[in-house]
């Protein structure tokens, strides 16, 4: 099974860049930012999708 990959660009502020390249000395020192980056997306996604599931629930229980 092949796995393809797409190449993003994004912007981000300052402040979340500093956050970012904190936890890269902490806990991915050995790997590449771009791991991280993924890793990041993986955790913001399903947290989103939580809240929405969780949203979902409480407006069929009202």
């Amino acid at each position: 099974m092949a796995n393809t990959m797409e190449r993003l660009m994004v912007s981000i502020p300052a402040e979340v860049k500093n956050e970012i390249d904190a936890v890269k000395q902490r806990e991915f020192y050995d790997k590449p930012y771009a791991e991280l980056y993924r890793q990041i997306i993986r955790l913001g996604l399903d947290k989103m999708r939580e809240v929405e599931t969780k949203g979902n629930q409480c407006e069929m229980a009202s």
